[in-house]
């Protein structure tokens, strides 16, 4: 069994100071999401082994926030191929994950996480998919699990969508 968290990277200022997109940051109201995102992954015992991130400001800090209220922080690796990624190509980088990891994080960006998590969602729990359809939030988490003996074995449609929680749907 394989679990797959796509995370879109928490509310961002609209402009960075150096005017760059790669450089935008987090909100107060991002910050607070990021925190309460990864206090639900505590909360819920989902601990991700890896956790592969856009290099981005706004992904990072996302990253940092979030695996801060974790128990133990997984082994991150910041992949600047995240930033600006399709969801066939960040497909194929999951299908490189070493056989060993069973539990993945990805922090990035839309409309690649978005496709991706709804491309591999052949079933759901409850209105999970449902609520996924029209997008992924900032700060919005999906995840998935995928019966599979290793990564390579990812598939469109061969995942289930376990979760989809927003910032906004949690207490």
């Amino acid at each position: 069994m394989r679990a797959l968290y796509l995370l879109r990277h928490a509310e961002t200022e609209g402009a960075a100071p150096s005017g760059g997109d790669h450089a935008r940051a987090l909100t107060p109201r991002g910050e607070a999401d990021a925190l309460q995102i990864g206090n639900y992954l505590r909360s819920e015992a989902m601990q991700p082994e890896l956790a592969l991130c856009s290099s981005a400001e706004r992904a990072r800090a996302t990253l940092t926030l979030v695996t801060s209220q974790l128990v133990a922080p997984p082994h991150s690796v910041i992949e600047p191929a995240l930033y600006g990624i399709d969801a066939g190509g960040l497909l194929q980088l999951l299908r490189q994950t070493d056989a060993k990891v069973h539990t993945v994080l990805v922090v990035g960006h839309n409309p690649t996480l978005h496709q991706l998590a709804y491309a591999l969602s052949g079933a759901a729990e409850g209105d999970a998919l449902r609520r996924l359809a029209p997008n992924l939030p900032p700060a919005g988490l999906a995840c998935l699990v995928f019966d599979v003996a290793d990564w390579g074995g990812l598939q469109p449609g061969a995942g289930r969508l376990r979760r989809f929680v927003t910032p906004d749907s949690l207490p």
